[in-house]
């Protein structure tokens, strides 16, 4: 597409003014970005979209012009500036309200190009005809795929309104998801043992899993994803940070991610809080914000939460059919690729995954005695630490009453199998606890010898012996 020079309107609706800038970037030459006073609706748009135009058009000339909300006042700021402007000219008069649309229509004949107009219901743009005193709009072909624009360079946008701070990042890998997936399952998902099994590089767990879901957006069909994104400040400091970010369909995607369980430091409500904030900031991108937090089941509050922020949770109930649950959120268009239904049935084939703890790196061995006297070796999920610690007594049957009244039966089915293991363990700790007044005692009566914070001491003291415990 082929104009010299273009006028916009800055308001909250960005999308439409940076499309047609980038469809415009190779013969760009000068740009005009009309504003109000409104500093939060127009003043600091204005300054993302020549912040925009100085990342995609360089060598252009960039000019901010404060407009009343009179239409003849409008008129006369435009046509003031026709005279300056190289032809032809694009006049794209989606921003903004109906007096500054009028304004801009009583020069549209004066201008020598064309006046185009957005219709956000639709997406569809329209060439405004002025003809004998008679508006008309026709279908405008605008020729663009904003897909292909870095993520980072709209976040840039936003962060170079405040002078000291850039954004950095990295684009997501391409990895061997299929093997990788197996290696997950086989080592309990101990996410940076299975990376380098496979030959990747050495990390945390926490950033293998943002590495393993980030390539799987990109295998998605979605091309500007980048993760590890910070907020830097000249003096070196990170000031935000966003696990995942996508640019995709018009919309900015942005994925906090944390591995942790229930009694992470990092509640799932702060995280909602957290990211609402700054979609709300990067409101004029369409922004989205996903929380992934698989090892933990959202409550009632969470999910309301999510649903008033208009978020997206995925969390362990998701992870049978995870890749398939995030195609679905982001909409790509077409099929899910047959490789990631094959990890989604790897990892949904995992025994954590099967009961309802989501990606749980832990499991212990359990036997179950059939009724024709055989006896069957396996492994189930170690509960999880959130689930015991909510539970104020120690007394395993009591814990399996409370969880029942909770209508936990993921839980209850973990705490059935393992409750001989637990209890033996349990039963040992009180012992050495109490040393020998504990032969005149049994189990219960033990047990009303401490208080809440004793017996969560003990608690964990027997989970902590049951992850380290290995079957013969």
């Amino acid at each position: 597409m082929y104009y010299k020079s273009m006028i916009v309107v800055a308001s909250g609706q960005l999308w439409p003014n940076l499309e047609t800038i980038y469809a415009c970037r190779n013969s760009l030459k000068q740009v005009l970005i009309l504003h109000t006073s409104d500093e939060q609706r127009s003043i600091k748009p204005a300054l993302v979209i020549e912040d925009f135009c100085r990342i995609m058009v360089p060598e252009a000339q960039i000019e901010l012009i404060e407009i009343s909300l009179s239409p003849t006042e409008i008129s006369q700021v435009v046509k003031k500036e026709i005279p300056t402007l190289l032809s032809p000219t694009l006049v794209n008069m989606t921003g903004g309200n109906k007096l500054i649309f009028a304004g801009l229509l009583e020069c549209a004949n004066t201008i020598e190009g064309d006046c185009i107009y957005r219709e956000i219901g639709t997406g569809g743009y329209y060439q405004i005809h002025i003809q004998n005193g008679h508006v008309s709009g026709s279908d405008f072909e605008l020729p663009v795929n904003t897909d292909e624009i870095n993520p980072l360079t709209l976040l840039k946008m936003h962060s170079r309104v405040r002078a000291d701070v850039d954004v950095i990042g990295e684009p997501a890998p391409y990895l061997g998801l299929t093997e990788l997936s197996k290696k997950l399952v086989e080592n309990q998902y101990q996410w940076n043992l299975a990376f380098q099994q496979c030959g990747y590089t050495n990390s945390d767990n926490g950033f293998q899993f943002e590495r393993f879901v980030a390539s799987g957006i990109v295998a998605m069909g979605v091309g500007q994803v980048c993760m590890n994104v910070k907020d830097i400040k000249v003096t070196g400091n990170t000031i935000r940070e966003n696990d995942i970010i996508l640019n995709f369909n018009k919309r900015l995607w942005l994925f906090d991610l944390k591995l942790m369980g229930r009694q992470s430091e990092t509640k799932l409500s702060d995280q909602l809080t957290t990211i609402n904030t700054r979609v709300k900031d990067l409101g004029g991108l369409n922004a989205k914000g996903i929380v992934i937090r698989p090892n933990l089941t959202a409550n009632k509050e969470e999910l309301d939460s999510a649903k008033t922020y208009d978020l997206v949770i995925l969390d362990a109930t998701k992870t049978a059919k995870f890749f398939s649950f995030l195609h679905q959120v982001i909409q790509t268009g077409k099929d899910l690729p047959a490789e990631l239904s094959l990890v989604d049935e790897i990892l949904a084939s995992s025994a954590s995954v099967k009961s309802g703890c989501g990606f749980s790196m832990r499991t212990i061995p359990v036997t179950t005695y059939h009724e024709n006297g055989a006896t069957e070796l396996s492994s189930t999920p170690l509960i999880m630490e959130e689930q015991i610690d909510s539970v104020n007594v120690i007394d395993l049957r009591a814990t399996i009453q409370s969880l029942r009244a909770n209508k936990e039966p993921a839980v209850i089915a973990q705490l059935t199998n393992t409750v001989n293991l637990l209890s033996t363990n349990l039963t040992s700790s009180l012992v050495q606890a109490l040393g020998k007044e504990a032969n005149q005692l049994d189990r219960q009566t033990m047990l009303m010898k401490f208080d809440e914070k004793k017996r969560k001491e003990i608690y964990k003291k027997i989970i902590k012996q049951i992850r380290t415990h290995k079957p013969s």
